[in-house]
């Protein structure tokens, strides 16, 4: 056997290189791709939102909580009961969707107005 030649040594490393890499262009995702991958920023939640969620805990125990970008999600024993938001250019008030009362304020009210929204 003859020993292989340096010059052959190069080309078939340079073989071996531009090979990886066309193959790591073909797998490279597009720019648009890129784009719709990456993952939406997170919305901080609201401080007004966070206090209701804590009023709500305090004085309402046997509610659990789920705090939204812009709403309070209310479920007693995994069922849903009551959807809470806080949007001043929404009028104050509430009305029935579905099962799930859905309630607008633009302050936190006292302990008497949330539990008859959520004894009605």
């Amino acid at each position: 056997m003859q020993d292989i030649s340096a010059v052959w040594w190069l080309l078939i490393l340079l073989a071996v290189v531009g090979g990886l890499f066309f193959i790591a262009l073909k797998r490279k995702p597009s720019a648009q791709e890129d784009k719709t991958k990456k993952d939406k920023p997170i919305a901080p939640i609201p401080k007004h939102l966070l206090k209701y969620s804590q009023f709500i805990q305090t004085n309402f125990p046997e509610y659990e909580v789920s705090v939204r970008a812009h709403h309070l999600l209310l479920a007693q024993q995994g069922k849903k009961v009551a959807m809470l938001t806080m949007d001043k250019q929404i009028d104050e008030g509430s009305r029935q969707l579905g099962e799930v009362k859905v309630v607008n304020v633009h302050t936190i009210p006292n302990k008497a107005q949330m539990a008859s929204w959520l004894s009605a």
